[in-house]
């Protein structure tokens, strides 16, 4: 079975590292626009780290549209 989770064994710890993917373009300037709306608001902040997480847009029940609430995905 083919994933995209890559393994490494460091010093302390094992680690899992997702393999990064592109967005969808037709996503991009609405993640981009959520995005910099949570830096005005102080929700969350810039950081450079080894840890990331990707994120997905979720669109709303019943409405159709290019836009959605930008989720965390686990």
């Amino acid at each position: 079975m083919r994933n995209n989770l890559l393994t490494r064994q460091s010093a302390t710890a094992l680690q899992l590292e997702m393999l990064k993917s592109r967005l969808p373009i037709s996503q991009r300037s609405e993640i981009e626009k959520q995005v910099q709306k949570m830096l005005a608001n102080d929700f969350i902040e810039p950081v450079n780290s080894e840890w990331s997480s990707p994120v997905l847009l979720v669109g709303e029940a019943g409405v159709q549209s290019a836009g959605g609430r930008l989720f965390r995905s686990e």
